[in-house]
């Protein structure tokens, strides 16, 4: 879906590979699993990804509750199966809240 809409995407095995990752690609987006739900911490400190839009990806409603910290706009959660529309919904209004900072 993401490399449909143009986007170039990259993976990272763990929160420490995603963080480097970020200091040398500057990514726009950054999607992952709520078990690697340390990743955001560790993102928002590499000063080249610090107000990167944020994605999580949850099981279930319940285990997604308490991952958008308060008043982060820039931070959503998709709940698994992650259907298209949704996500590029999500994308769409993470950047248009992105834009709207700068």
């Amino acid at each position: 879906v993401l490399v449909a809409a143009g986007m170039h995407v990259m993976t990272s095995a763990d929160a420490c590979q995603a963080a480097i990752a970020a200091r040398d690609l500057k990514p726009v987006l950054v999607i992952t699993d709520i078990l690697t739900a340390a990743t955001l911490s560790e993102i928002r400190r590499v000063p080249e990804a610090a107000g990167v839009p944020f994605i999580y990806v949850a099981p279930d409603e319940e285990k997604a509750r308490g991952l958008v910290p308060a008043g982060d706009g820039s931070v959503g959660v998709l709940i698994k199966p992650i259907e298209p529309m949704r996500l590029k919904a999500l994308v769409q209004r993470l950047f248009d809240a992105a834009s709207e900072q700068y």
